[in-house]
């Protein structure tokens, strides 16, 4: 097992597959958490060794990193944060006599919605839904537990439900999109989770 706590290490150790590979992480991570169903997971575990080079998963991950170089995407999802930065500062907010403000909470919406605003667009952001935000921190909240598998309605009952909303949130942004059909199916049984 390798723990690595520099984001500058990360990087060099995602360029050396061969060496130290994240991969397996990616397949039990959308296999635990994002409730992948099998032909999923087929998918993900396709060149795990990544001899190959043009599978979905590396396709999307150089697709994630294009994104993020320094050019055009990158500049116009920063102009998209900054906007949303500045209506916020600029937004009073009420906080009634003797009442405090719940800072930590209040930032990590704002964060969540000025970076996500960039990725969806200010119309769809999927995050303007106070339950697909929420859903989304209480699986962050609840992301080692849920990882186990084990009864996650008893063992993460808030991360679970969470979950949920959020796969909702999801699923109904892409299915209004402009992007075209989109399908999303659950792995057998995981529907009755939030019950």
């Amino acid at each position: 097992m390798y723990v690595v706590r520099s984001p500058e290490l990360i990087a060099a150790c995602d360029k050396r597959p061969s060496t130290v590979s994240f991969v397996p992480y990616v397949v039990e991570f959308a296999r635990r958490i994002l409730l992948a169903n099998d032909e999923s997971i087929r998918l993900l575990s396709e060149d795990l060794p990544e001899e190959k080079g043009a599978d979905l998963r590396s396709e999307t991950m150089k697709a994630m990193h294009r994104a993020m170089q320094p050019g055009k995407a990158l500049d116009e999802t920063i102009q998209r944060v900054m906007r949303c930065s500045i209506d916020f500062l600029d937004a009073s907010i009420d906080i009634p006599n003797g009442k405090s403000l719940p800072l930590l909470a209040c930032c990590r919406d704002f964060v969540t919605l000025a970076s996500t605003d960039g990725l969806y667009g200010a119309e769809k952001n999927p995050f303007l839904n106070d339950a697909v935000m929420q859903g989304f921190w209480a699986v962050n909240k609840d992301f080692a537990r849920l990882g186990l598998m084990l009864y996650p309605n008893l063992v993460a009952p808030n991360g679970s439900v969470g979950r949920q909303h959020f796969f909702a949130g999801m699923r109904s942004y892409y299915q209004d999109s402009d992007i075209g059909d989109c399908e999303y199916s659950h792995r057998d049984g995981v529907e009755e989770d939030i019950e």
